[in-house]
Parts: structure tokens; sequence; C-alpha cells
């Protein structure tokens, strides 16, 4: 059975919902990966869905500008971290 990490960030905007979750290899470097996800339905009912319409798109490309835009400052930030050993 996978398991599966916390996301370490996340961004909703209407039912469109975006994680960032960081891994970590054997030898100490980080690498994160983002995941999308559609909600429809409410409460017990509601159920996660992998495709986007038409519609969607414009929204799924301002959480990856989101998604781009964190994950490069934490590449940054790792970086700076390693100069300073």
């Amino acid at each position: 059975m996978t398991q599966y990490k916390e996301p370490v960030y996340q961004e909703s905007i209407d039912d469109i919902h975006m994680a960032i979750r960081e891994n970590l290899s054997a030898d100490g470097r980080r690498w994160y990966n983002t995941s999308f996800v559609r909600r429809s339905g409410q409460g017990d009912q509601s159920k996660g869905f992998s495709t986007f319409s038409r519609r969607d798109l414009p929204t799924v490309r301002i959480l990856a500008d989101i998604a781009h835009a964190w994950i490069c400052q934490r590449e940054i930030e790792d970086r700076n971290e390693l100069g300073q050993s």
C-alpha cells in the first residue's frame, strides 16, 4: 500500500485543489511533486477527479504558476542552506 506524505504546501481556488509534496532521496536531495484535484460534491459525498474541463484550465494554470513559484523559492532556499553548511 502506498503511503502518502502530507503536503508541505496547499492552495485551492473554487473546486480545484493543488498540493505540493516534498520527497527526499537517499543522498539527501529534495525534490517536489505537485498534484491537482477537482472536487465535486459535498461532505462525505465529495469526490476528487484528476480530469479537468476547458473551463477548469485557467484555474489549473493559475495554481500551476503558484506551485512553480513556490517550488523555485524553496529550491533557492535549499541551495542557500547547502552553501552555508
